[in-house]
């Protein structure tokens, strides 16, 4: 099993803070977001080169604090396409590094649960989402559509809360 973490963009939204760093590196609490994804992941087994880290804006801030933090081991790979391309082209230049391993794919900047991954690792089936049930939700908060029996139809910012 492999983890890739999307950790590419700007975070133009939350400046000042992400002037000098990307906005997984945004402290919540006194710890990165980015750090608190790779404690979860470390907490569910998945660690050292099993974690891949999809860089593109300011790269440099992620792999200094990756490595002062003791997790020199994670992967990193840079996105040259970050600032024009979404997510998507992210999770593409991670294919080699994954390889053919199952793969785990989790938004770097997004603070979750400590049950999330141990319940998508055991979820059946070839493939799970994890979603917020919550009912407040923004324009910016991306909202999933499904049917009836629970198969997802949609997944967009630009779906009716």
């Amino acid at each position: 099993m492999k983890a890739v973490i999307l950790a590419a963009g700007r975070g133009t939204r939350l400046a000042p803070l992400t002037h000098d760093l990307p906005k997984p590196m945004v402290e919540v609490a006194g710890r990165p977001l980015l750090l608190r994804t790779i404690d979860r992941l470390a907490a569910a087994g998945i660690v050292g080169p099993s974690v891949i880290v999809v860089t593109g804006y300011r790269q440099e801030a992620i792999r200094a604090r990756l490595d002062r933090e003791g997790l020199g081991a994670c992967q990193t790979v840079f996105n040259p396409h970050w600032e024009d391309w979404n997510n998507n082209h992210s999770l593409l230049v991670a294919r080699e590094v994954v390889g053919d391993d199952d793969l785990l794919q989790i938004h770097g900047d997004v603070r979750f649960d400590a049950r999330v991954i141990p319940r998508m690792l055991t979820a059946p089936g070839p493939g799970c989402l994890s979603i917020d049930v919550r009912d407040e939700l923004d324009a910016e908060t991306m909202k999933v559509e499904a049917d009836a029996q629970g198969r997802i139809q949609r997944i967009s910012k630009h779906l009716d809360p």
